[in-house]
């Protein structure tokens, strides 16, 4: 990474440090560049203020969330979710555990969440061959309370400082995930 990209990646790491433990209306550019040790102008050079720092993390994280997590989605709706899969989603969790525990448990954003569930049904969508025209009403109604129910497991998993081995948590979600394959299928 060079310097530039050091310097944007300490300004990130610092505000996810200070966000965790203070409010956003609390926090000071001069908090962030004294954590991340370099001058307001290298903040400015980057960011206008606070709140792009945070879209730009929230940025970041969408990009990571599609890349990523989509397609172990993906085998999940097909039932092809292989070991590597689940090695995977352990090793994802690990290495974004402070932002994913920061935006989805300790200062939950809802604008975040609301991409992943949209980026979820789209995948049900593509998946399915589906169409929204096409889709009873219901359908919608089925959907939003089965991601929002995936996405509680998650956030229930990191919580309880994932004590569920993986392999439980993938069948504990296929559990909850069958009938609605089941319905989507059938459509």
């Amino acid at each position: 990474m060079n310097r530039q990209g050091n310097a944007k990646q300490k300004i990130k790491d610092a505000f996810l440090s200070i966000y965790s433990e203070k409010d956003l209306n609390q926090i000071t550019i001069r908090d962030i560049t004294n954590y991340a040790g370099v001058y307001r102008g290298t903040f400015y050079y980057y960011y206008a203020d606070i709140f792009d720092l945070l879209e730009d993390i929230e940025k970041d994280m969408k990009a990571t969330a599609i890349k990523e997590l989509i397609p172990i989605i993906k085998s999940l709706l097909n039932g092809k979710v292989t070991h590597r899969d689940l090695v995977f989603i352990e090793n994802f969790y690990t290495k974004y555990e402070q932002r994913v525990k920061l935006f989805l448990i300790k200062k939950p954003n809802l604008k975040l969440i609301d991409f992943m569930k949209a980026s979820i049904k789209k995948t049900i969508l593509e998946n399915f061959s589906l169409t929204e025209s096409s889709l009873p009403e219901e359908f919608h109604y089925i959907t939003e309370f089965m991601v929002s129910g995936q996405i509680s497991m998650i956030r229930m998993w990191l919580k309880e400082n994932r004590t569920l081995d993986v392999e439980r948590l993938h069948e504990a979600i296929k559990i909850c995930t069958q009938e609605f394959i089941a319905y989507t299928s059938s459509l």
